[in-house]
C-alpha cells in the first residue's frame, strides 16, 4: 500500500540525509527571532528607567533569548553528531547566546565561554538541548506500549540498532556513549534514560575540555 502525504508518495531511507539542511535552514529564522526577542524586550525595560543590573539583564535573557534558541530542540538538539555540518549549526547558536552574555557583561569577545558561564552560574546551550531532548525521550517511553507513537519510537530504536539506520535513537545513542553512558540495547520497549546523570556527565566533561561543543569525528 501507497501512503501519501499532501498527494506525495512517502518513501523510506536508511539515513537522515537532510538534518544538516534543515539545520541550517532553521538556524536563520531561530536567530533572527532571538534577536528581535532581545531588541524587544531592551526596548521595555528602557522605558521603565531602571537601573541596567547585570543580573537583571541575565534573568531576562534567560527568560526570552533562551527559550527561542530551545526551539524544536527535541529534535534537532542531538541529531547527527557526527556530521560537522550539523554542529556547525548549533555551534552558530551557541555563539549567539555568548555573544549576548558577553555584551551585558560588558566583556571581550575573547573571554573564554567556559569562564563567562561559570561566572554566571549558566549552562551550555548543548546541555540545554541534550536536557530538553532526554525527557522528550523519556516522554515517549512513558507512553503506553501498542500507542501510535510508541510502536513508531520502537521501530526508529530497531531501525538503529538491528539495521544501522542514522535516525534519532542511532544519534541519541552516540551522543550518550560520547559521555560514557550505554543505551539499553532492548527491542520490545523504549529504555528510560537517567537525564540527570547523562546531564552530569555532560556538563564535567564540556568542563574538562573547556568547550561546549564535543565534535566526533
Amino acid at each position: 500500500m501507497t501512503i501519501l502525504l499532501s498527494r506525495s508518495p512517502v518513501s523510506s531511507t536508511w539515513a537522515f540525509i537532510f538534518i544538516s539542511q534543515v539545520l541550517l535552514h532553521l538556524v536563520t529564522p531561530i536567530k533572527s527571532k532571538a534577536g528581535g526577542s532581545w531588541a524587544a524586550v531592551q526596548r521595555r525595560h528602557s522605558l521603565l528607567q531602571c537601573g541596567k543590573t547585570i543580573n537583571l539583564h541575565v534573568h531576562l535573557l534567560q527568560a526570552v533569548l533562551v527559550s527561542v534558541l530551545l526551539y524544536g530542540c527535541q529534535v534537532w538538539g542531538m541529531h547527527s553528531p557526527r556530521v560537522a555540518a550539523a554542529n556547525c549549526a548549533r555551534l552558530d547558536l551557541q555563539r549567539l547566546y555568548d555573544y549576548y552574555l558577553r555584551t551585558i557583561c560588558g566583556l571581550l569577545p575573547s573571554t573564554p565561554r567556559r569562564m563567562l558561564l561559570a561566572e554566571l552560574g549558566l549552562l551550555p546551550l548543548q546541555v540545554l538541548w541534550w536536557r530538553q531532548t532526554l525527557r522528550f525521550w523519556n516522554s515517549l517511553a512513558a507512553l503506553p506500549v501498542g500507542s501510535l507513537y510508541h510502536t513508531v519510537c520502537l521501530d526508529n530504536l530497531t531501525d538503529a540498532f538491528q539495521r544501522g539506520a542514522c535516525n534519532m535513537a542511532s544519534s541519541v545513542a552516540s551522543c550518550l556513549g560520547s559521555v560514557g553512558y550505554d543505551m539499553p540495547r532492548v527491542f520490545d520497549v523504549m529504555p528510560l534514560l537517567d537525564v540527570d546523570i547523562i546531564v552530569e556527565a555532560l556538563t564535567v566533561q564540556l568542563q574538562d575540555v573547556g568547550s561546549c561543543f564535543v565534535l566526533s569525528s
